[in-house]
């Protein structure tokens, strides 16, 4: 018996990260060629990248082979994405170019850091579809697959008066409540927070940052999502990013973005299928988008996300007192209760009655 071991891009989370992981087949018979194609289009970005990779197959150990560049790429590939506005082609396309890049973790089972990525410029219309199109092996079989994109979703945390209230009228870190207004055709949103403060010794300054990882969730489309974001594990994010130095005299806020993510219905699918089987049996079936022609095989996803950041400072750039990215007790709670050197630039906490905790 022998085994097909081959390269899929896997999916944590939307945050589409094209990191390797591992998909083994016990095989009887020949051997299929095998393309696996791993593509998310996204509104918001005009550089469009995607992994294609083959499955292969040889005597002796899979790993020895996964270590091997050539081992996975087809010897020749072309391929066009084309733009569609209701199954017709509008006469925009592009082909794919591809290039090598060298971010690849060591640490996976297949070669690294360097590897092969196929990639497009060009906007992108929210209300067409995009076909993509591979001639793999000069005419040896085709590849196939067409989506349509997550449109730009809609969000209410844009408002100037909009703050997270992470503390509650009691002093006790809550959940703040991120309101997605319309989901558009996403079948799944996922919330980061990127924040952004600033560590000073004496007027040296270093920023910092981190993602605090909100959540991900399955939704309708063309509906409203509500996001609890935890208080207290933002406030353990915040602990574990401040460097432990006895020098810093001070820290001071910068930022938050907000980062919404809306997932396509094929990539829900996908998702849901590559999650870990719960029955007895780990049975699970498998989901692709693709098609190939002949009696060639192909696996993965072309399909797309959409990705809307709202990027608020701490002090906005008017300076008024009731405009804020966090409310004024979760500042509070942040300077007088984690211990951390925390103190308050802010226009509105500059007064007399709050000289214990602003940087005054």
């Amino acid at each position: 018996m022998k085994k097909i071991l081959f390269g899929l891009a896997a999916i944590v989370g939307l945050s589409i990260s094209l990191h390797s992981c591992k998909e083994e087949i016990e095989l009887d018979g020949d051997f299929i060629e095998t393309a696996v194609v791993y593509a998310l289009l996204d509104v918001s970005e005009t550089t469009h990248i995607m992994k294609i990779t083959r499955a292969f197959i040889g005597p002796g150990n899979s790993y020895d082979f996964a270590q091997i560049p050539d081992s996975s790429y087809f010897p020749n590939l072309e391929g066009t994405v084309t733009e569609l506005n209701n199954g017709l082609p509008t006469g925009v396309s592009w082909e794919l170019i591809d290039t090598t890049v060298t971010n690849k973790d060591p640490n996976g089972a297949f070669y690294a850091p360097e590897q092969k990525l196929y990639y497009f410029n060009g906007t992108l219309n929210q209300n067409n579809e995009y076909r993509l199109d591979l001639d793999i092996n000069n005419g040896e079989f085709t590849v196939t697959s067409t989506t349509e994109l997550v449109r730009k979703l809609s969000e209410a945390i844009s408002g100037a008066t909009q703050p997270y209230k992470f503390v509650d009228n009691s002093n006790i870190p809550r959940a703040s409540n991120v309101h997605i207004t319309s989901t558009q055709n996403a079948y799944k949103l996922e919330i980061n927070l990127r924040v952004e403060f600033t560590e000073w010794i004496g007027s040296t300054a270093t920023v910092k940052s981190f993602t605090y990882r909100a959540g991900t969730s399955d939704c309708q489309e063309n509906s409203d999502k509500i996001f609890a974001v935890n208080g207290q594990t933002f406030m353990a994010n915040i602990t574990a990013a401040c460097t432990d130095d006895p020098l810093i005299t001070k820290r001071t806020f910068n930022s938050i973005t907000t980062v919404f993510t809306g997932g396509s219905e094929d990539l829900a699918e996908y998702i849901s299928v590559n999650e870990p089987s719960t029955d007895l049996t780990q049975s699970k079936p498998s989901f692709t988008n693709l098609e190939a022609s002949g009696d060639f095989r192909a696996v993965g996803l072309f399909t797309s996300r959409s990705t809307k950041s709202v990027f608020k400072p701490f002090i906005d750039p008017t300076e008024q007192a009731n405009v804020r990215v966090i409310d004024k007790k979760t500042t509070r709670y942040l300077c007088q209760n984690l211990g951390l050197l925390f103190c308050s630039d802010h226009p509105g906490d500059l007064s007399a009655a709050d000289n214990a905790w602003n940087c005054n």
